[in-house]
């Protein structure tokens, strides 16, 4: 497993999804991903926007349906990938005012299922106690549980 270490050491993709973050136009949050291999090799890359040609513009509506209206982080980091997916590590950053901040629990389905659908082995979120590794399959369990979804078969003997 890639240690804590290699994930955040200067350059590395902590650094990398920050400043993927930091790229998001989105008014509401700023979301960053990078999926990687090994010893920080980085494979993927993606921030939350909505798709060109349409923007983020602020409004009410556009803060309340932004999940709904954007490619989330971690499916435009996926596509980037491409087939290195498979295997990765994907780092899941938030950043408010170009500093890391907490990310909430696993909570978006979409983005669970496509983890979990693209082979990607470990999704490392930052927590208030630190950074905490999710195996695919228990994100994907987690947050079906987080949206009181069915719970994954992988989990229901």
């Amino acid at each position: 497993m890639t240690s804590v270490s290699v994930m955040c050491r200067a350059g590395g993709p902590v650094d990398e999804a920050l400043a993927q973050a930091q790229k998001s136009p989105c008014c509401k949050s700023h979301r960053g991903v990078v999926l990687y291999h090994g010893q920080g090799r980085i494979v993927g890359r993606g921030y939350n926007a909505q798709p060109e040609p349409f923007v983020c513009d602020g409004s009410e509506e556009c803060r309340v349906n932004c999940g709904k209206l954007c490619v989330h982080a971690e499916a435009a980091a996926i596509r980037d990938a491409g087939d290195e997916a498979r295997g990765a590590d994907l780092v899941h950053v938030k950043e408010v005012r170009g500093v890391l901040a907490v990310s909430g629990p696993p909570s978006c389905w979409q983005c669970s299922r496509e983890i979990l659908g693209a082979g990607v082995a470990r999704v490392w979120l930052f927590h208030a106690d630190g950074w905490s590794c999710y195996s695919a399959t228990e994100f994907h369990d987690r947050t079906l549980h987080h949206c009181s979804l069915l719970r994954s078969r992988a989990h229901s003997a």
